[in-house]
């Protein structure tokens, strides 16, 4: 595992609410004061009517709210319709930093996983600074060249600081997030059997969805595999992982 990557993820799992100073609270309600109200107007923009008549229209009618409106969908899709709708004005706040607009990325995943899961108001907030703060790390360590050569980081920044939110919420461990794939939708992890007589220890990569819906084995080598990787882009669903000797890489 990268050294950047243990670290950012070790600090994202570690905050809780007693290493919190007053003014960084309030702050945080100015954050999210802010959020609800770029996305009720932007709930009723053009944009957001267009999402949520392609979601109902391809079945994902659910429980998950959606901010100004009274229609509901899947909590996957809520994510991605209260997101829109927040930064459809581009009036949501920024931060330099990231370069980019950190709340946006962050409150409509965890409103998503917060209400399907009963989140309190206090892991909300936790979970929260977990991800900006997280978007303010990698944004320091990538700009501004990252923004000169015309990334968006509210889009490529923004997937890490949501995945480290959700994670927080989830109670995931820093080697389960560090491992987590961009979207925050599933993690990697590592088994480790010990040898018996005639056999040699093997170690073996599992992929599950964070939600805890499917465990799935992906590796079944005489070899160890381990230190499993994703690719940065997620829709290419791909992992690489050191073997003895090699390394490899799958398309799932």
């Amino acid at each position: 595992m990268v050294a950047v990557t243990a670290e950012i993820a070790k600090r994202a799992t570690a905050l809780a609410w007693s290493d919190f100073p007053d003014d960084l609270i309030e702050r945080t309600k100015q954050c999210l004061l802010d959020w609800f109200a770029v996305t009720v107007a932007g709930a009723q923009e053009e944009l957001t009517d267009i999402l949520i008549r392609e979601a109902i229209e391809d079945g994902a009618k659910g429980k998950a709210s959606l901010v100004g409106r009274s229609e509901q969908v899947l909590p996957s899709i809520a994510a991605l319709i209260n997101g829109a709708a927040s930064h459809a004005l581009d009036y949501d706040d920024v931060n330099f930093a990231m370069h980019g607009h950190p709340t946006v990325t962050v409150v409509p995943a965890l409103l998503a996983l917060g209400e399907q899961r009963k989140a309190s108001g206090r892991l909300f907030v936790e979970s929260f600074v977990a991800g900006y703060e997280t978007a303010g790390r990698i944004g320091r360590l990538v700009e501004p060249s990252h923004y000169d050569k015309g990334f968006h980081a509210t889009a490529t920044v923004g997937s890490f600081s949501a995945t480290a939110a959700v994670g927080r919420m989830l109670g995931l461990s820093d080697t389960q997030l560090a491992v987590a794939s961009p979207d925050g939708s599933r993690s990697m992890t590592f088994t480790v059997t010990e040898p018996v007589k005639g056999t040699t220890r093997q170690r073996n990569i599992w992929m599950l969805d964070v939600a805890g819906a499917s465990v799935r084995q992906l590796t079944f080598s005489a070899k160890s595999d381990s230190s499993p990787r994703w690719a940065p882009h997620c829709a290419d669903q791909a992992l690489s992982a050191e073997k003895v000797g090699q390394s490899a890489q799958w398309n799932l």
